[in-house]
């Protein structure tokens, strides 16, 4: 009965049914199974908005009986109860006792929690210890709290270098704005004319200022480092001898990031910088687009150039020998 009440709730080989999956977990429960006790607990407190009374009821008296018996499912989950102070009277000394003995027995989420509120308590060996365990179990969230220790030199030793992987490896399970922002920074911080460390940074700098979750104040800060970004990877490329037209892409792109309003559709630029970063072969491409002139209806009329003195044409309001022509 567990097994197939596991089947019917996360739908797996047949249709999702929450409610027939709980039953036939209340009835293994009921027969003894302790990890339909955790499981089936656990899933009643979460809907607690759609449970009754005696539902809670239920799965308090049988998360208690699992964690009696240490089932680590039951043990973090009364953990976060008496946290909180839900359904339970709130115990912060129960709470505690109840998570690390679910870190103990080696409960991915809970060895995560022990090892930030270990840190959070100055017991760094501890944490070290619980937060390890969490990176060998692919804890999502331990990749990121790992980057950023290695990044700071706290608890490890700095290492800039695994400390980007981290960061890599968290940024590909999850799409999170801040991250990219803080990853990005990151790589500016530290950068050492590494040109694939560049071309990460405006990928993510692009793609954090994209992002539909994005607050404002963060996009003000993409836009003060994001022309820093695009400045290194102009100079980068207009060194380089093996793509001397490159610099073209990322001269534009400056245009864009520093008047903040590009030339192109917003949405693109994100494309632009993800094509360049992920192969030489778009950047021809990224190129012929960007630069492509607008159809008119009227004559082109042909113009004199460009005076040092004159006014900039991309509408800076400085100087051209002070913006474009610099």
């Amino acid at each position: 009965m567990y097994e197939y009440g596991c089947l019917l709730y996360f739908g797996i080989i047949i249709r999702k049914d929450t409610d027939k999956a709980i039953n036939y977990l209340m009835l293994s429960a009921e027969n003894g199974y302790i990890d339909s006790k955790a499981l089936c607990g656990r899933l009643l407190i979460q809907q607690k908005e759609q449970t009754f009374k005696e539902d809670i009821d239920w799965a308090l008296k049988h998360l208690h009986e699992a964690a009696e018996q240490d089932h680590p499912l039951a043990l973090d989950t009364l953990s976060e109860l008496y946290l909180d102070g839900t359904f339970v009277k709130k115990d912060i000394e129960k709470s505690i006792k109840y998570l690390f003995s679910s870190a103990e027995s080696g409960f991915p989420l809970a060895t995560l929690k022990a090892s930030k509120l270990l840190y959070n308590n100055k017991q760094y060996e501890h944490s070290k210890h619980f937060l390890l365990q969490a990176v060998r179990q692919e804890v999502v969230d331990s990749y990121l709290f790992y980057a950023q220790l290695l990044k700071e030199g706290k608890i490890f030793d700095k290492n800039t270098n695994l400390s980007k992987e981290y960061y890599l490896k968290y940024l590909q399970h999850k799409n999170d704005p801040l991250v990219m922002y803080e990853f990005s920074h990151f790589i500016m911080s530290s950068y050492k004319n590494n040109i694939d460390d560049l071309l990460k940074a405006a990928h993510f700098i692009c793609e954090s200022y994209l992002h539909n979750d994005t607050p404002s104040y963060l996009k003000r800060r993409i836009e003060k480092l994001s022309p820093k970004i695009v400045d290194e990877l102009f100079k980068n490329f207009n060194k380089s001898p093996r793509h001397p037209k490159d610099d073209d892409i990322f001269a534009n792109l400056i245009k864009f990031d520093r008047n903040k309003y590009p030339k192109i559709k917003r949405e693109k630029i994100g494309d632009y910088i993800s094509k360049i970063a992920s192969d030489h072969r778009f950047r021809r491409e990224a190129l012929a687009d960007i630069c492509k002139p607008k159809k008119s209806n009227s004559a082109v009329c042909k113009k004199d150039k460009i005076g040092r003195n004159d006014p900039c044409t991309c509408g800076s309001n400085k100087k051209f020998k002070h913006c474009c022509g610099n």
